[in-house]
């Protein structure tokens, strides 16, 4: 449909495919103010104000905004329009067209929704891939991965990266004396403690059964030792209550990057560290010579 207001008058004109977009009988055009309430509460200080403006500037406008109709549904419409000048440059009259974009409008927002919902699946199918059921920290194909992008980001910036590696001491006495259930549940703290206690920068995956990896990105040793020795502290202290465990401890070794050494490398310094703590009485962080 189209409409014209004399501006003067303050008159408006609607044709009548304006007023069946309205769902309303053809008849006597409604007055100004009527006309802008029919628009959504929401919507009218858009429509006020881009009618404003096309005055202000002269230039041409457009919007789209909600309507009421007189049944109560509400529709999407376009409107786009002109100004008439008279002789002497003034605004005469403000014309334009008026469409019913409805069904473009919910086709988009249904296009919108899905490509959210596919988006949605697709970043809970990559959590779930990179996530270990138990404990919902860093899985090992996770832990891995990221150690392998900090070891190439070190390698160009010429930056320090440190490993710690981590093994919960006696676990299997746990399991055989507890069960497989408080044993998971041991996992389950440990894991969470873990990832309470080390940086935003740091990241720590599961990579065994009982045991861990944390990743120190752009960190020295000294730091990276400070931050393992937290770890180790903070699992000495968890309260086993109602749990009949006394004291749960792990065994750490740290190990920096050195040279042209890859994943296997720097894990394996690691490692070995990790076996001296053990073998030095355990509950101890060692790092690697």
């Amino acid at each position: 449909g189209h409409w014209r207001l004399e501006l003067a008058e303050q008159r408006l004109f609607w044709s009548v495919e304006v007023f069946h977009i309205h769902g309303l009988d053809p008849g006597p055009s409604p007055a100004l103010d009527r006309a802008v309430n029919f628009y959504h509460p929401e919507d009218r200080a858009l429509v006020e104000g881009t009618l404003s403006r096309s005055l202000e500037t002269l230039k041409p406008s457009e919007f789209e905004a909600r309507i009421v109709r007189s049944d109560g549904e509400i529709r999407y419409v376009y409107s786009c329009s002109e100004v008439e000048l008279r002789e002497d440059g003034k605004p005469a009259a403000i014309f334009g067209i008026f469409q019913d974009v409805t069904s473009r409008v919910l086709a988009a927002m249904e296009l919108a929704s899905a490509r959210a919902r596919a988006e949605a699946r697709a970043d809970e199918a990559i959590h779930l891939a990179e996530t270990d059921a138990l404990t919902e920290i860093a899985n090992r194909r996770k832990a891995l991965s990221f150690l392998e992008a900090e070891i190439g980001r070190a390698a160009v910036l010429e930056g320090s990266l440190c490993v710690a590696v981590l093994d919960i001491d006696r676990f299997k006495q746990i399991n055989d004396r507890f069960g497989h259930a408080v044993g998971d549940q041991v996992i389950r703290r440990v894991a969470q403690v873990c990832a309470s206690a080390i940086r935003g920068t740091d990241l720590v995956g599961r990579i065994g059964g009982e045991e861990f990896l944390i990743v120190l990105p752009a960190t020295s040793p000294e730091m990276a030792f400070a931050v393992a020795e937290r770890v180790r502290r903070a699992v000495e202290a968890i309260d086993w209550e109602p749990l009949d465990l006394q004291q749960v401890t792990v065994s750490m070794g740290l190990a920096s990057l050195s040279g042209n050494m890859d994943c296997a490398q720097l894990m394996a310094r690691a490692d070995r560290a990790l076996y001296r703590a053990k073998d030095e009485g355990r509950n101890l962080l060692r790092e690697a010579g």
